[in-house]
């Protein structure tokens, strides 16, 4: 690529006249490196408009939702209570 991008540096940047064809820095070359995938271009078609979305049916009655059991749980022992239980 970095034979490829020209180089762009900012107005504050020297430019490099003592050798027109010494190699761009990999700096440089990552701040060219958009404008060249620009021009390039993509091979991807434009994307195409969707309509509107079908939805639900008409006349579609879902079957009610699965009910489960209530789980409970014991009550919990103080720690006065297991310590009283662990020593008999």
């Amino acid at each position: 690529m970095r034979e490829v991008v020209a180089d762009y540096r900012p107005a504050w940047y020297r430019r490099s006249s003592s050798d027109p064809l010494k190699p761009l820095t990999p700096g440089l070359v990552q701040r060219a490196a958009l404008r060249f995938l620009l021009e390039l271009g993509t091979p991807a078609a434009a994307p195409k408009p969707t309509g509107k979305g079908t939805g639900r049916p008409k006349g579609y009655c879902p079957a009610p939702r699965q009910r489960y059991a209530v789980v409970k749980k014991a009550a919990r022992q103080s720690k006065s209570a297991r310590k009283v239980a662990t020593q008999t």
